[in-house]
């Protein structure tokens, strides 16, 4: 089951991207939060808004099918 944290900076000032912890696009290690294991991007995302990090969105790269803007 992959690993994912979310950037707690907001990308082009609009979405916390949630990445899975193997992608080659991670934010700064002081801008991750750890969100945990999950069997989807979609779980992550869904966490991430929880924690507060809202509006979440999957990375591009590493979560095409989480991605939205």
């Amino acid at each position: 089951m992959p690993n994912y944290i979310v950037n707690m900076e907001k990308t082009d000032g609009k979405y916390h991207e949630v990445h899975d912890t193997s992608c080659g696009h991670l934010p700064d290690s002081n801008n991750q939060k750890w969100i945990g294991p999950h069997p989807t991007c979609h779980t992550a995302v869904i966490a991430a808004n929880k924690m507060g990090f809202s509006p979440a969105d999957g990375c591009n790269w590493c979560s095409p099918a989480c991605h939205n803007g």
